[in-house]
């Protein structure tokens, strides 16, 4: 059994008209002037097999296939932005691919099917996505806060269109799940380990929460989604949330935006403040010794 486009495009239709709410043009300006959409797909290698094995890189998986041999499923869906993917996989237009998995499948779980209509959103709108180069470096070392922030934008939209702060009930495994209301706050630093959905918490978080402050009031979600649009590519989480708490002052006021300010701050960021990646080591704390047999 697999997804049908029925329920994917009803879903992406209530994700048409809510983005459309927000700037009437939107889907438009998508890259190859449309928007494509595949379910059930299938590939002819099983990547969870490979994973599990130590994997290779990507573009070495896509090159290793073979385009006879047997069809398997993957438990991930994703957004491609047209051209072409490794020298391999040629779109012609911005697409939405999810995949037949191998328990659930990912057409059927509108938060997946919302997450991934958001980032051809944000694709759009910042012009090349919030991080599509997936790592940087700054004074701290290496880090991937803008892709982070590319994904907890396309889970608060998901979240507020439905109504609900958890991602993926139905097409995700329990361990994936992400819950943007989760307690104690997942803190800036502190929470990172350079995976981008789990990096992405401090800042999911903290839309989250002000969009509770605030009643989950439409002007929020219009606050979030027009700061999202003055983003430059690979902005940071205080970048983020000055143009958020801006966008809120311009909305709301300046109450509204120093009470969005605080709630930032929460998460070990704000609008003057970057996220601190680097911890003192405190006094009296002993390290392990070095294990140089291997």
């Amino acid at each position: 059994p697999g997804g049908t486009t029925a329920e994917a495009l009803y879903h992406l239709e209530r994700g048409f008209d809510y983005f459309e709410s927000f700037d009437s043009a939107i889907f438009s300006e998508l890259s190859g002037g449309q928007l494509m959409a595949s379910v059930n797909w299938r590939l002819p290698i099983d990547l969870e097999s490979v994973s599990a094995n130590g994997g290779l890189d990507l573009a070495s998986l896509f090159l290793a296939i073979d385009p006879n041999g047997a069809l398997y499923p993957f438990d991930n869906s994703f957004f491609v932005p047209s051209g072409n993917l490794f020298g391999v996989l040629d779109r012609p237009s911005d697409s939405l691919v999810f995949f037949q998995g191998r328990f659930t499948d990912p057409a059927y779980d509108s938060d997946v099917i919302l997450h991934e209509l958001t980032h051809a959103v944000i694709h759009t709108l910042v012009g090349g996505n919030v991080g599509l180069i997936a790592h940087h470096r700054d004074a701290q070392g290496v880090h991937q806060m803008s892709l982070a922030m590319n994904e907890a934008y396309a889970d608060f939209f998901a979240a507020a269109m439905n109504g609900n702060p958890v991602i993926g009930e139905y097409g995700i495994a329990d361990e994936h799940r992400r819950d943007l209301s989760a307690r104690p706050r997942q803190v800036c630093g502190d929470r990172f380990m350079n995976e981008e959905h789990h990096d992405s918490a401090p800042y999911s978080g903290a839309l989250w929460e002000i969009y509770e402050e605030f009643d989950r009031s439409e002007e929020i979600e219009e606050a979030i989604f027009l700061a999202l649009a003055t983003l430059m590519p690979n902005a940071s989480f205080q970048e983020g949330a000055e143009a958020t708490i801006g966008a809120i002052d311009s909305l709301l006021g300046i109450e509204a935006a120093e009470r969005a300010d605080t709630l930032f701050s929460h998460y070990g960021s704000d609008g003057t403040t970057p996220c601190e990646r680097v911890r003192a080591v405190d006094d009296g704390v002993t390290t392990s010794p070095i294990n140089l047999s291997g």
